[in-house]
């Protein structure tokens, strides 16, 4: 059910929890989508219709339903273009009520003649419709200051004023300019079809009009105006039926259609407020689609903003030209309104899915990405790893059990992210895989002839970096490194059709936890195997341990710098 309460008079939210509707205030109204039903509750109705046409007048993008127990409380509705529900209300009478609301579709129907009305008019009520019929266009006018439409269904040749005046008058006044407005009429020459969408139409139908495709084009208009509020739409045609052949099929998916004359426009209109996706034709005055789509790659406010080129060219040399300004794809004249719909559709399927594969990549490592790329190439499911020589090293927060303790959940949060975000950063240098966070614990791996000095430059760094971390702390962050080298088997660990991960497993790795956790406040302790590669260069006080699981004594080294590397040194 799509409907809220308008309002609370302090009994209300209690009404909206027992009738499973939502609650909003007055100013909420314009986040909600078009056309839900505002149950509106006056209790002193009297007092408060000229309220209520105020809101009807205000809001014509929604319905209007008043709920009240007051006996004139119907015929005042019915005045300012409400439903009237009358209280008390059962839950299955209000959803009910709600269900037919969100069918129905209130339509103006212009036609001086008779007959044609009287057929549309059928055809529209059998589709669930509610018509209101004027015999010319002063009445459609004067129909429009009444009372809330969904929509305006005009003739053009009517005594008083013709259907040109209609959609003006439509166009031109703030509460319903942004009305849908099909024009139908015998006038089927190009100046005729083109001054209509001039005057603002969304669609131009010659008549005789098919009265099943007439009821098909009105309900897709009216599951675009639902939808609405999809991706923003640049046209760029210099023919105005072009441009409202385009507006109209996209309009109707829902996407917020933005209209350009030619080149020059365009390209203003893009640059002051970019838009999701431009389509332009190729040949136009002041500026060709090829210049503006080249004028738009080197700005940087649009330069990856994607572009659909329209051209009656379509040699191999045309096609080449706008693949090299830039556009994304080229769909030759004449073309299908649909085929430009199907085209939009892929470009933002497609640009979703390289956005999620960009965030994709902030939660998967390295090693990650490139067995979850190994799999989809080979269409293989089996779990597979390998057995490598690589240094792990952990870092720790000291004492991060208390000092979160102490702390509200969104602070720890906000900690460690700014912490982390230091820490990776000196990792990534290094051309570390960030295996896993734990908690406030890093799990990095270093592979390659080269790891362990790679390792132990960025266990250096990391703990410098701690000058940035605790530059406006009263409590400093304190951290602890370890780090071991040796064999593991780095793959893929876990189940082969529901979870899986890709990390590196073995006693190598227990060790680079242990020396993590026996290593000094501020400090790196590193593994007997991660000294031997680095002694040469290895400023280093050595030291011994017990590592639980092992009887003998183990020789570990705190690191202290490195010889020859600049802002290592401890």
């Amino acid at each position: 059910m799509t409907a809220v309460l308008l309002g609370n008079d302090g009994t209300l939210s209690v009404f909206a929890e027992e009738m499973g509707v939502s609650l909003c205030a007055v100013d909420e109204v314009r986040g909600l989508p078009v056309g839900t039903t505002l149950l509106v509750p006056f209790t002193h109705w009297k007092r408060r219709e000229t309220e209520l046409a105020g809101l009807v007048r205000a809001h014509r993008d929604f319905k209007f339903t008043l709920l009240s127990g007051d006996p004139a409380a119907p015929r005042a509705a019915e005045r300012v273009g409400a439903t009237f529900l009358p209280l008390p209300v059962s839950r299955e009478a209000l959803l009910k009520h709600c269900d037919a609301c969100d069918r129905t579709r209130r339509i103006l129907l212009a036609e001086d003649s008779a007959t044609a009305r009287k057929t549309l008019v059928r055809a529209l009520t059998e589709a669930g419709h509610v018509v209101v019929e004027a015999e010319d266009g002063r009445a459609a006018i004067e129909a429009l200051g009444d009372q809330p439409f969904d929509m305006v269904v005009t003739d053009v040749e009517m005594p008083h004023a013709n259907g040109y005046d209609v959609c003006r008058a439509v166009r031109s006044n703030p509460n319903t300019a942004a009305l849908p407005v099909i024009i139908q009429s015998s006038l089927a020459e190009g100046k005729d079809i083109v001054k209509g969408f001039e005057v603002g139409a969304n669609d131009y139908i010659v008549k005789p009009v098919n009265l099943d495709e007439f009821v098909t084009k009105i309900a897709n208009i009216f599951a675009g105006l639902t939808m609405r509020g999809r991706e923003r739409i640049l046209a760029v045609d210099d023919s105005q039926i072009v441009r409202g052949l385009i507006s109209q099929g996209l309009s109707q998916q829902g996407f917020t259609v933005e209209l350009g004359e030619d080149g020059k426009d365009g390209f203003a209109r893009a640059t002051a407020c970019p838009p999701d996706l431009i389509i332009s034709d190729f040949d136009m005055p002041e500026m060709t689609g090829f210049e503006m789509v080249a004028a738009l790659r080197k700005d940087e406010r649009t330069k990856d903003v994607p572009v659909i080129m329209l051209t009656a060219r379509d040699t191999q040399m045309d096609r080449a030209m706008t693949t090299a300004a830039g556009a994304r794809a080229y769909v030759t004249k004449p073309f299908n309104v649909n085929d430009i719909v199907a085209v939009v559709e892929r470009i933002f399927a497609e640009v979703r899915l390289t956005r999620e594969q960009e965030a994709m990549q902030r939660y998967l490592s390295e090693g990650a990405r490139r067995a979850a790329k190994r799999h989809a190439k080979a269409g293989t499911v089996e779990l597979l790893g390998e057995e490598k020589t690589i240094s792990i090293l952990f870092s720790d927060i000291k004492g991060f059990t208390s000092k979160s303790a102490a702390m509200q959940p969104g602070e720890v949060v906000k900690m460690l992210n700014a912490y982390f975000d230091v820490m990776t950063s000196e990792l990534a240098k290094e051309e570390a895989i960030i295996d896993k966070f734990i908690g406030d614990a890093i799990m990095a791996l270093f592979e390659g002839d080269d790891c362990a000095i790679r390792a132990c430059r960025a266990a250096l760094a990391m703990q410098a970096s701690h000058a940035i971390v605790n530059r406006t702390r009263e409590d400093p962050i304190v951290t602890r490194i370890g780090i071991n080298t040796g064999k593991v088997i780095v793959g893929e660990i876990g189940s082969a059709t529901v979870r899986r991960e890709y990390t590196a497993i073995g006693d190598s790795v227990n060790r680079a936890q242990r020396f993590e956790s026996n290593a000094p406040p501020g400090g790196v302790l590193i593994s007997t195997s991660t000294f031997e590669r680095i002694e040469a260069m290895a400023d280093v006080e050595p030291t011994e341990l017990r590592l639980k699981g092992i009887d003998e004594p183990v020789r570990a080294y705190k690191l202290l710098g490195l010889k020859g590397d600049k802002g290592t040194s401890a």
